[in-house]
């Protein structure tokens, strides 16, 4: 068996649809290939640490939103997506991974990063990244601590202006019906 095969039935494996002959194709090839043993070890470890967490739905309209996108794909007269398709196809089918696994790992930060660190294939690996996860939070808290202190000043500017502008259309007008009624008088 190729380990492609063997991705595709670890898949299913973890879909709970793998038949019985299919199990013991991957048991054995599993035995057999360190990588795809070690693959096997972390997709099994991170899904049961996914499932004690809690389930989120999709947003209302998702599905239609998808198919919606699904039926603009352009076919040509063979059958073929046409280039264009595929390219936005590309295009998108990356935008959508990277976005969901930031948000995964945003979402999941913490288990994914206990379930990484108790694995023995990885672990030394993913301890090397804890600074710079460490890192990542410490640098976006001074973004968001820099951003509040700028709508704090803006806010307290504008709260300030407020009073500044007020008293100044207050002059204006007045200004204005003093010159209004001394036009008045002349005539």
């Amino acid at each position: 068996m190729k380990c492609s095969e063997a991705e595709e039935l670890m898949m299913k494996y973890m879909d709970n649809e793998l038949s019985e002959s299919d199990a013991k194709r991957l048991n054995s090839h599993i035995l057999e290939c360190v990588e795809c043993k070690e693959s096997f070890f972390i997709y099994e470890s991170l899904i049961s640490d996914l499932k004690i967490l809690s389930d989120y739905e999709a947003p209302l309209g998702f599905e239609a939103e998808v198919l919606a996108k699904i039926s603009t794909i352009s076919i040509d007269n063979n059958g073929r997506c046409t280039i264009k398709s595929r390219v936005n196809g590309v295009i998108w089918g990356t935008f959508s991974v990277l976005f969901g696994t930031g948000t995964m790992l945003v979402m999941y930060r913490e288990p994914i990063m206990k379930s990484l660190l108790g694995n023995p294939y990885i672990g030394d690996t993913v301890s090397k990244l804890i600074p710079i996860s460490m890192n990542i939070t410490e640098q976006g808290n001074i973004i968001k601590n820099t951003a509040d202190t700028f709508i704090g000043v803006i806010s307290s500017t504008l709260a300030n202006s407020i009073g500044i502008i007020l008293a100044i259309l207050t002059l204006i007008c007045a200004t204005q019906f003093i010159m209004i009624r001394n036009k008045k008088r002349t005539k």
